[in-house]
């Protein structure tokens, strides 16, 4: 899984999409144009890196990594809370939840009557903070700008936090909905990756620089262990996993058996699960599944999303949908429309 590179680009005069295979990797990424939107993936062993030539919104959800967003030119906004909502996903029955009333979006949304309003544009085109670099076609990405990161929580969350910054980090298994204003670049590390943390932090104007600078642009060869050196640098370096855990995230993350991988750790797949929750503060399944929708990702643009659901690993195209917005806050349609 995972091994594909595409770059897909709107028609000319026609209407139509066209898919050309680029090249092959070990790992996934594509680049994607439509209209004037752009988007760029890449996913490695070491981190993902997801950026938009434009600003976007995302409903509450919870994903099993590290997220680091830094606007290019504008700011991005994250509210989130540790009472009140809870975000699930099950790797076996398939059912992703988003538990926040009848309405998750609408429970962390920003402050204001509209919250739509609340985070408007910066600059007359966002996609300007990504220019062409070489004939690649990589975009290279300018230094963040002076517009700031609000992070803050809804009255009733419990804990409410506000911060401000140039980029932000956001930790594993935080509830959270996320807005930018302008084209923004995110990275994705392990939750093993960065110490522990509970809430999100600011970034400064310094710091998001040398990211953004050791990353070199988004998508196909952008530099992520640089841009993770960079990060670990901020945020601090994890505790090491100690030898079973590490064996077994690794083992399911290729899709092995919980099961199988137990046996070969000299464990019962319960105690495994308990042992990698102790370590990681994740569910083992759910490392798993993270795993799976990053391959899904990585090679959507390539196929038939009902084709690509099932060879990920998920049950169904339902599954992926489901587990997509519980992970990432949107849908595989939502992201490529």
């Amino acid at each position: 899984m995972c091994n594909a590179v595409y770059e897909q680009e709107e028609g000319q005069g026609d209407g139509r999409d066209s898919v050309h295979a680029m090249s092959v990797a070990s790992t996934g990424a594509w680049t994607l144009e439509r209209n004037d939107r752009r988007l760029d993936f890449a996913t490695t062993p070491v981190a993902t890196v997801f950026a938009e030539s434009a600003g976007f919104r995302v409903t509450a959800h919870r994903h099993p990594a590290w997220k680091i967003v830094l606007p290019l030119g504008g700011h991005v906004e994250v509210s989130y809370g540790h009472t009140g909502l809870t975000g699930a996903a099950d790797d076996a029955g398939g059912r992703s939840v988003l538990a926040a009333g009848s309405d998750g979006a609408r429970a962390i949304a920003p402050a204001g009557s509209d919250g739509a309003r609340a985070i408007a544009s910066a600059g007359s085109d966002g996609a300007r903070a990504i220019a062409p670099a070489g004939s690649d076609g990589a975009r290279a990405i300018a230094p963040a700008g002076s517009g700031g990161v609000r992070v803050s929580a809804p009255a009733g969350f419990g804990d409410v936090r506000s911060v401000g910054g140039a980029g932000v980090i956001v930790a594993p298994q935080v509830v959270h909905s996320c807005s930018v204003s302008s084209a923004y670049v995110a990275l994705l590390l392990e939750p093993w990756e960065l110490a522990p943390a509970d809430r999100p932090v600011s970034v400064d104007v310094a710091g998001a620089r040398r990211i953004l600078a050791a990353l070199g642009h988004a998508g196909a060869g952008a530099d992520l262990v640089a841009a993770r050196a960079e990060i670990v640098g901020l945020a601090g370096v994890g505790v090491p996993l100690e030898p079973r855990v590490a064996y077994a995230v690794d083992a399911v993350v290729r899709d092995g058996s919980i099961s199988a991988v137990a046996a070969e750790v000299g464990l019962s797949a319960p105690r495994l699960r308990a042992l990698v929750r102790g370590s990681v503060g994740i569910p083992l399944a759910r490392i798993r599944l993270w795993a799976r929708l990053r391959c899904a990702v990585a090679v959507l643009p390539g196929g038939p999303a009902a084709v690509v659901a099932v060879s990920a690993g998920f049950a169904d195209q339902a599954h992926l949908v489901r587990t997509a917005r519980g992970l990432l806050g949107r849908t595989p349609s939502e992201l490529f429309r």
